[in-house]
Order: C-alpha cells, then sequence, then structure tokens
C-alpha cells in the first residue's frame, strides 16, 4: 500500500546500549529478559520515527518494519537494545526527536523470526540532535532509563501530602493505581470492550502499568498528546488523564489536522464512538511495501461531505486487512492523505471468523488527526 502523503520515509535511527544489566524484569508487561536498571545512564542507539509514537508493551516484526540498511546495521554490531523515538518534521532543518522514546529490544519469536519487544522508556540526558532528512543513518546518544514508579512508594502531590501513616479514603480514590483502573474500568466498560480490551486483559492481565500504556496507545488521541502520555512516570497519571478523555467520549471528534495548522478551520473527520478493532488484539501500526510506518484508528463511520477518495479502483494489493479492497482518502477541504477506505470483496477465512464482518470501514492516519479530546 503506497501512500501518497507528502511526508516521506518513517526513517529510523537505532540505538546501541553500551552498558546493560541482566537482571531479570519486575514489571508484568515486560517480557522475560533482561532490561536495563532504572535510572540507568547508557549510550543508546536510536531510531527516529516519523510521526510515531510507540508505548512499553508494543510488539513489531523486525523484518517487516524496519529499512534492510537499519536491519543489516543492528545484526552486523550485534545490537541487542536499540532505541525508537517519535521524530516530528521540521520544514527548515529536519526531523527533531522528541525528549522521551522506548527502549526496544531484538528476540526471536516463536516461528524463529526476529521481533521486537517494547519494554521501557529511556529520556535524553541532553536535547538530542536534529535529525537530518537522511533518516537511515545511525544516532548514538547518552540516555537515562526512565523509572516505572509505584504509586504507593513515592509522595503525593505537595498539597496532598501529609505526614500520616495511612492514606483517606479520597487520597485512595485519586493516587491508588489499581483503584483509578477499577474505576475507569467500572465506568466505561461498553467503550473499552469496543476497543478491544478483553483481548487485551487476557495477555497482559490486570496491572496498572500495563493498562496505562495500552489505553495511551489505543484512545483517539494526538500525537502530541500521545508523547506527554508517554513522559509520564507515574501509571496513575496517565489513568487520572484518561479519566478525563473517557469522559467527554460521546462528544470527542477527530478533525482533520492540516485543516486545522493551515486554513485554521475545523473540519470534521469522524466521531470517537465509530473506533472498532477490525481483529481481536490489532495493534494499529502498519507498513507498506515501501517502508512508510503508519499507525492507524480503524473507524466504522466517518462524514461522507469532508472526505473524498482517490479516482481509482479498489485494490487488494498489499492489504493490510484480508478479503478487503482499499482507497486512499483524502480531506475534501486540503487534500491531505487521510488514510484508506476498505471494502469487503471475499468472505475468505479470517482472525475473528465467526464474528460480524463489516462491509465497509476506514483506516485513519493518527499523524493526520487532531482529537479534541481534554487531558
Amino acid at each position: 500500500m503506497i501512500s501518497q502523503t507528502a511526508r516521506t520515509s518513517s526513517g529510523a535511527r537505532i540505538t546501541t546500549v553500551s552498558s546493560m544489566t541482566t537482571s531479570s524484569s519486575t514489571y508484568a508487561y515486560l517480557h522475560d529478559g533482561p532490561s536495563l536498571h532504572p535510572h540507568a545512564i547508557v549510550d543508546l542507539t536510536y531510531l527516529c520515527l516519523v510521526d510515531v509514537v510507540l508505548f512499553p508493551g508494543e510488539r513489531l516484526s523486525f523484518e517487516q518494519y524496519f529499512d534492510p540498511s537499519v536491519r543489516h546495521a543492528i545484526v552486523e554490531q550485534n545490537i541487542s537494545y536499540f532505541g525508537l523515538v517519535l521524530g516530528q518534521v521540521h520544514p527548515e532543518v529536519g526531523y527533531v526527536p522528541a525528549q522521551v522514546g522506548t527502549v526496544w529490544t531484538l528476540t526471536f519469536g516463536a516461528d524463529r523470526r526476529l521481533e521486537c519487544h517494547a519494554r521501557q522508556r529511556f529520556r535524553f540526558c541532553q536535547p538530542p540532535s536534529t535529525v537530518t532528512w537522511n533518516t537511515h543513518s545511525l544516532h548514538v546518544a547518552k540516555v537515562e532509563i526512565c523509572p516505572e514508579l509505584d504509586d504507593l512508594g513515592h509522595k503525593l502531590p505537595r498539597d496532598f501530602s501529609r505526614n500520616c501513616g495511612f492514606w483517606s479514603s479520597w487520597e485512595i480514590a485519586r493516587f491508588h493505581g489499581p483503584t483509578v483502573m477499577t474505576r475507569l474500568i467500572g465506568h466505561y466498560r461498553d467503550v473499552l470492550h469496543q476497543w478491544g480490551y478483553a483481548e487485551e486483559r487476557e495477555k497482559q492481565g490486570d496491572e496498572p502499568r500495563a493498562f496505562s500504556y495500552w489505553l495511551a496507545r489505543t484512545a483517539p488521541l494526538s500525537n502530541v498528546q500521545r508523547q506527554s502520555m508517554l513522559a509520564l512516570d507515574l501509571p496513575v497519571l496517565r489513568l487520572q488523564r484518561m479519566l478525563s478523555v473517557l469522559a467527554a467520549e460521546n462528544q470527542m471528534m477527530l478533525y482533520c489536522i492540516a485543516c486545522n495548522d493551515k486554513n485554521k478551520r475545523t473540519t470534521a473527520i469522524t466521531h470517537a464512538q465509530s473506533i472498532f478493532q477490525v481483529t481481536p488484539g490489532q495493534s494499529g501500526n502498519y507498513v507498506n511495501p515501501s517502508g512508510f510506518f503508519h499507525q492507524a484508528l480503524t473507524v466504522s463511520h466517518v462524514q461522507e461531505m469532508n472526505i473524498e477518495l482517490e479516482d481509482e479502483e479498489p485494490t487488494m494489493e498489499d492489504s493490510w486487512f484480508e478479503g478487503y479492497a482499499w482507497t486512499i482518502v483524502y480531506c475534501h477541504v486540503c487534500k491531505t492523505h487521510l488514510g484508506w477506505q476498505f471494502d469487503r470483496v471475499s468472505d475468505s477465512s479470517v482472525e475473528g471468523e465467526g464474528e460480524e464482518r463489516k462491509d465497509q470501514f476506514f483506516g485513519l492516519r493518527r499523524a493526520a488527526l487532531l482529537s479534541n479530546a481534554r487531558e
């Protein structure tokens, strides 16, 4: 699937870690194997992915998602840890990395193919240098491994702290991760089910950190909002922000970000209540044969008067969804590439067989959308 968007490469730069530990991870969402000590200062090889925000707990196919030159460098240099970080396009200087990214490990999957697992977060010790337009060059920087703080093991915000040996009920309601998680699931069970939480719960269990990361990567948030979620060290703070987001879910709209940036106007594209999962456990991360990395939301309906389709026949070539043909979708106002329309053309057996399959749905690029969600 070849993107027509003006943004070209989802270039990435990788990071090698010069100092590693062999301690076992204590966090449920981290996969088996060694992890880096929180607060450790390491030299990390990193990739800058344009308009892509990734969270701990995600997985990527090494062969599918990375440029051949990058794969060759990682294998040749025996790199087992590397970093991925959001690259924001600057029209004059190139790609500017965000301050916080994710640490990934390279392992063999069940089929003996190489897989990448997002395990931890890192923060640049100094503002990272601007990445040039050549997005396939390697970069190395000194970073600090971010801690994953336990809610009960750290001080409350200053105005809530008291020199006593117990928490009051209202402090627990606001600052105890499992309590906030239970409240969030209880109030918004239907929305979470539509977003695929049942499948995620089977994989991750009831763990506030894993749940907070899953929510942050699944919710219809802009990349700026997602990046701010990634930078938080306390899971309970992510959950509190998501409570605010979900409280207004029935009024949440997604707009064309280019219309907002260029024309200072709001062009509504879809409603948050239209979000659904085509197949159970889908990640929302996709790559096309040209190597462009896309993060997409799948929605059942769009504002048809605000979109237009490419004037070509739908094609099944390299479709991300078996049995569906795709057509490129543009904003009707500014002609920005918003994503794709998928139309069912066969009844072939696919994952999720037995469930009702939609005749049509849309895959919308997160990078092309602006949310009115309030954190």
